[in-house]
């Protein structure tokens, strides 16, 4: 394509196209680069490629990228911020929220979670893996009642959801409710 600009004459480019063209490119760079080094194992790097990507352009998918370098590289909280993040420019992505309440509940920050779960269920209600995840928030926040609420919902919706059923049981016979 040069040879023909070369060859037919075109406009030279501005300083000002010649830096947003050179900016792309180097975003593109470290946004790919920080992506493979993630599916290489090597979070460390991942997570600096993107940062920086991230410095030269905010773009989603770059920072769901950061986040789940973050999460696998242990720093939890700075992935849950991430989330956060982008939570607020897609706040209709149920996925967003389940991850975040599941990095809350790693972090055994119980009111975060609960919160993350009640932002989805304004997405979907009748999700039973966020119920799920709803109940075992509120186990955390010792409120038994609604766990078990919660719980009986998700196998209401999915009668097959053993996990709902083992949980809701082990709250019961916590709670010493052996009916």
């Amino acid at each position: 394509m040069n040879f023909f600009k070369a060859l037919f004459g075109s406009k030279p480019k501005t300083p000002e196209e010649d830096r947003k063209e050179t900016e792309e490119h180097n975003f593109d760079v470290l946004k790919y680069d920080g992506k493979q080094a993630m599916m290489q194992g090597n979070m460390e790097y991942a997570v600096k490629c993107l940062t920086h990507a991230l410095k030269i352009k905010d773009d989603p998918e770059t920072r769901d990228y950061l986040s789940q370098a973050l999460i696998r590289k242990g720093d939890l909280l700075m992935a849950y911020e991430h989330l956060q993040k982008l939570a607020e420019t897609e706040p209709d992505n149920v996925k967003i929220y389940i991850r975040m309440a599941n990095v809350a509940y790693m972090m055994e920050d119980y009111n975060a979670m609960s919160n993350a779960c009640e932002k989805a269920m304004l997405v979907d209600k009748d999700m039973p893996e966020l119920m799920y995840l709803y109940a075992q928030a509120c186990i955390g926040l010792k409120d038994s009642s609604n766990a078990v609420a919660m719980l009986t919902k998700a196998i209401n919706l999915r009668e097959d959801y053993g996990d709902a059923y083992l949980l809701r049981g082990e709250t019961l016979l916590a709670d010493g409710k052996l009916e």
